[in-house]
């Protein structure tokens, strides 16, 4: 009796000690790539300036469609401004005409299907147009939390963790489009859980890691992995999800 209680007693050291050590190799690893990476980034560290703003611009006939973004990084449920400005890049006045209260519009596709500004505003049928001369523009902003409205069911669906491509888009009669998007990223309340899947694992690292040593412009950009939102990712952004490792949400 005596020697079984005690067989039992070290197979439950043995036991606890196996899975303190477990834990013990999981977060020594863990710590490596951290490390890893910080080292990576420290050896390829270029002193970069970036803009605090992304622009892309659209031209047709001498009229060019800009838009710019200042923020491109947010939380879910901030809102992204979309600046959008008109301007006349010809030699002589150009004249825009629109069917409705509407000019511009700006969009993102999820699978195919194309997400509008304008899904849910209220546009009024009011002709009315702008004369440009030469240099002369015109600017609005919008507004949008990136929700999309389905008008056939009139549900509004708020939108995921993820990074969103935007265009924008005069909706005149010349109308005009930007020659590319620009990327927006929505984090989840949970620093570091930039998968979206309300915890922070080596999944998250493995995306931060990706995109290691990036900015705006660069190929491998993903503004979702900008977790202190400085425009480039590097040991700050690995410290935010070393900070918040091995949590969940809610």
């Amino acid at each position: 009796m005596i020697v079984s209680q005690g067989l039992s007693l070290i197979a439950a050291y043995v036991i606890t000690n196996r899975k303190r050590r477990i834990k013990w190799v999981k977060r020594r690893a863990v710590s490596g790539i951290l490390a890893t990476l910080l080292l990576i980034g420290l050896l390829n560290i270029r002193w970069i300036t970036t803009s605090m703003a992304d622009t892309v611009i659209g031209v047709i006939d001498n009229l060019q469609l800009e838009m710019t973004i200042e923020n491109t990084t947010l939380t879910l449920g901030e809102d992204v401004f979309i600046k959008l400005t008109l301007r006349n890049v010809g030699d002589n006045n150009i004249i825009i005409g629109f069917a409705t209260s509407q000019a511009f519009d700006t969009y993102y596709f999820i699978d195919d299907v194309r997400w509008n500004w304008s899904d849910d505003q209220i546009v009024l049928l009011e002709p009315w147009s702008i004369l440009l001369e030469p240099t002369e523009t015109y600017t609005e902003t919008l507004q949008w939390d990136l929700h999309h409205y389905n008008g056939t069911s009139g549900e509004y669906v708020s939108p995921r963790v993820g990074t969103y491509y935007l265009w924008g888009e005069c909706v005149g009669v010349p109308a005009v489009e930007t020659f590319s998007p620009i990327a927006v990223g929505l984090l989840s309340p949970l620093l570091g859980d930039v998968n979206g899947d309300d915890k922070v694992d080596g999944k998250d690292i493995a995306v931060v890691a990706q995109a290691f040593g990036s900015y705006p412009t660069h190929p491998r950009w993903n503004p979702i992995t900008d977790l202190n939102r400085d425009r480039m990712i590097d040991g700050k952004d690995i410290v935010k999800v070393a900070k918040n490792f091995g949590k969940t949400y809610p």
